[in-house]
């Protein structure tokens, strides 16, 4: 499940820009943008599903010795079950949080999840008529056949491993085998969302979690492909919406920024997830604050990065002595 494609933009804090016009972002954007032309390092799909964008899915079942439509359009119901399992686990953590007024800006977008349209691709323009597509292959040898083969040929066995179950490749592109767990599924999808894997044996595990301040591994979604989604995961998934609404913001209009921002991811939340030390994360500008404290950033951002510490530190007193907000 090693990946090629590092899609977490959360590097977008630290001023990253999307070629582009000065109007608001559209799907059109990057539809009628080549997939090699795109900026890799802040594609995801989070934007289309902020903006209720469509987004085509392909299915390539053609490692099938008798591929029929039908059976593609099988895997298409199930990828749209599996996209929207992280959002509605994201809207029942926050709702059973009781967090629904802190989330108001954020919630309705979750609660109508991901807009996929099935579209039977080119092979040879695919990257022109798809945002996404999926390899489907009728078991886990086939798949690993097909990267070995691919990595032969670009004389690069990097991701050749026995523990590889499936594989999210640069342009946007998860290789999978239909019968791999529902996990190892979750985990794939996870990275077109924008997440990074979270092996806890991999040394940038911790510089991959920019959402929070600790990596877990034996339990995130986006670990070794046994865990389904947590608590802590939909926090980041809330993140990686904030974080893109924060490059729309500086993009757009660097004039006035963070003006047009909800006040949440401006001044900070306090996650509704506890960790196994009991404890909270809180973000801001869409990121954990203890990670966004070790960064390099620009005045602004320092600015409301200190703001929210000190905000935090004073609720944090307030609450110790019952002092009601």
């Amino acid at each position: 499940m090693k990946r090629i494609f590092a899609v977490f933009f959360l590097m977008v804090l630290l001023g990253m820009s999307l070629p582009g016009s000065s109007k608001p972002w559209t799907g059109e954007d990057l539809h009628n943008q080549p997939v090699e032309e795109r900026d890799k390092e802040i594609y995801s799909l989070v934007p289309f599903v902020l903006h209720d964008e469509v987004v085509r899915v392909s299915i390539d079942n053609s490692a099938y010795k008798d591929a029929k439509g039908a059976h593609r359009e099988q895997v298409f119901e199930y990828v749209k079950w599996l996209y929207q399992q992280w959002f509605q686990t994201a809207t029942h953590a926050i709702r059973q949080a009781g967090r629904e007024e802190d989330f108001a800006d954020i919630l309705p977008v979750l609660e109508r999840g991901i807009k996929l349209e099935f579209t039977y691709e080119n092979e040879e323009e695919w990257e022109r008529t798809t945002d996404i597509r999926f390899l489907i292959f009728p078991n886990l040898n086939a798949m690993r056949r097909n990267v070995a083969k691919e990595m032969e040929e670009k004389k690069d066995n990097a991701l050749l491993g026995h523990y590889m179950r499936a594989i999210t490749t640069d342009p946007m592109e998860i290789r999978v085998a239909e019968d791999s767990g529902e996990e190892v599924w979750l985990h794939e999808i996870g990275h077109s969302l924008g997440f990074k894997d979270e092996y806890g044996w991999e040394e940038n595990s911790r510089e991959s979690v920019k959402y929070r301040s600790f990596v877990q591994p034996e339990k995130s979604a986006m670990g070794d492909g046994k865990n389904k989604i947590t608590c802590l995961d939909t926090e980041g998934l809330v993140n990686l919406f904030d974080a893109w609404r924060v490059h729309e913001e500086k993009y757009y209009h660097p004039e006035n920024w963070p003006e047009h921002l909800p006040a949440r991811i401006v001044e900070g939340w306090e996650g509704y997830c506890s960790n196994e030390q009991n404890e909270k994360e809180f973000y801001v500008l869409g990121s954990s604050l203890k990670a966004l404290q070790q960064q390099e950033l620009d005045e602004t951002e320092r600015a409301l990065v200190e703001a929210a510490s000190a905000a935090r530190v004073r609720n944090r007193v307030k609450k110790a002595f019952g002092v009601a907000e």
